[in-house]
């Protein structure tokens, strides 16, 4: 087996499961990371402009137990009831599974008072006038969704990237 074959099944392999609780069910669900065959394979039959089925195609691939084993068999009977689950739900799942915002931390991030979160950063940058007038011009909004990232990439244990 040449040396890059072998790098790549070692990154493969290593690879860990997301674990998301899912209070208003009371279950922990655990994901893999999506590979390029798992989103075949969750789009296989699923009309691509159809959401819904494709979040609802997405859990039942993806969705684990702590062992490893589905969450979810694929029957209509199970697809039909996760059809049921509200949307806020099954959006908060599937971005936490692919490394979103965790629940506990979106409920901080929610309560959050942006207005004292933009002085705040004014503070900290108060000598530069340049990133002065940049948070100046920044919308509240903008400042949650950057410091979203950070959290996001915190609770990966990712580095932060740019962009």
């Amino acid at each position: 087996m040449s040396d890059i074959l072998a790098k790549l099944r070692d990154a493969h392999n290593s690879r860990k499961m997301v674990k998301v609780h899912v209070s208003e069910y009371g279950i922990d669900l655990h994901f893999p990371p999506l590979t390029l065959a798992d989103h075949e394979a969750i789009r296989q039959g699923v009309n691509p402009s159809d959401e819904h089925a494709l979040m609802v195609s997405g859990m039942v691939h993806q969705a684990k137990n702590a062992d490893g084993s589905p969450a979810f068999p694929n029957e209509p009977e199970v697809k039909a009831e996760l059809h049921k689950m509200e949307f806020a739900v099954m959006s908060r799942i599937m971005g936490e599974a692919s490394g979103g915002v965790g629940e506990t931390a979106q409920q901080e991030l929610a309560a959050l008072d942006l207005d004292v979160l933009k002085k705040a950063l004014k503070q900290v940058v108060a000598g530069s006038p340049v990133l002065s007038k940049a948070v100046d011009a920044a919308s509240p909004g903008f400042l949650l969704y950057t410091l979203e990232r950070i959290v996001s990439a915190h609770e990966a244990k990712q580095p932060i990237k740019n962009g």
